[in-house]
């Protein structure tokens, strides 16, 4: 079975579910230390940032467009 296209938590390597993903976003936002929530979770660092981003789980459209 390919894994072409597969995207969160259909993709047999994920690690967090879509609610934590939401979370995570959430809580990087409203200012949380990256790093708190990585080891909170069990990711890296930089995870925690390409998830904020809009880098990572993009298809979740977490991160409005700012372009007009």
């Amino acid at each position: 079975m390919s894994l072409c296209g597969v995207r969160g938590e259909q993709h047999a390597n994920h690690k967090l579910k879509e609610w934590q993903i939401r979370q995570i976003f959430k809580r990087a936002n409203d200012g949380e230390k990256q790093e708190a929530l990585a080891i909170e979770f069990c990711i890296n660092q930089r995870t925690i940032s390409a998830i904020k981003l809009g880098k990572r789980w993009k298809h979740l459209g977490l991160v409005k467009n700012e372009q007009n």
